[in-house]
């Protein structure tokens, strides 16, 4: 039953020792990097809230502790360059970067429906709502999008999607996609 968050757990721990080992870091800093990372982890989408598929709200951790979907702070707007603490923090920054790089790299691809062969798994379709696995997304952003056309191979399996995100309409293949499941019943 817990084997899913024992998963998340082993992933983000691989990823911690992989960018801190080898690096001198201060308890400040480590102190920032584990808040920076728990900020991450926990504003992760679960599913999708509401039943307008056209404008899906993430159900996230910090959605089920707090009622806010996530308390991420770009780290962009945090520091100014009259900071006496701006070299600890940079180095933080770039201690988290490489995590979030490292633990996408290696959670996306537990999230995706992989099967084998000989496993009918069900297609994508129209409405379906989805993160967007780019491996250049910003640090703790998860785009999600809605399906709104789906294109099938000679097989008649989908193959690529459109989908529909708050900035345009894009063309992406399925392998690039993670179905989020909706928090509500259908009708």
């Amino acid at each position: 039953m817990g084997g899913t968050w024992e998963r998340l757990i082993r992933v983000a721990k691989k990823a911690l020792v992989s960018v801190l080992s080898g690096n001198a870091v201060t308890d400040e800093v480590l102190s920032t990097v584990f808040a920076e990372v728990e900020s991450l982890l926990n504003g992760r989408p679960l599913a999708y809230m509401g039943s307008d598929v056209s404008n899906p709200s993430p159900l996230t951790p910090f959605y089920l502790l707090t009622g806010r979907s996530s308390v991420y702070v770009p780290s962009d707007i945090l520091c100014t360059e009259q900071c006496t603490w701006t070299k600890h923090w940079q180095h933080a920054q770039v201690i988290v970067e490489r995590f979030w790089r490292r633990w996408q790299r290696e959670l996306l691809p537990t999230l995706q429906r992989r099967t084998k062969w000989m496993m009918e798994s069900p297609n994508l379709k129209v409405d379906d709502v989805v993160v967007i696995v780019a491996p250049n997304s910003p640090k703790g952003q998860w785009p999600l999008s809605r399906i709104v056309d789906v294109f099938k191979g000679k097989d008649g399996r989908v193959r690529v999607v459109n989908v529909k995100t708050t900035t345009g309409t894009y063309k992406r293949p399925i392998t690039r996609l993670t179905v989020l499941e909706s928090v509500e019943k259908p009708p």
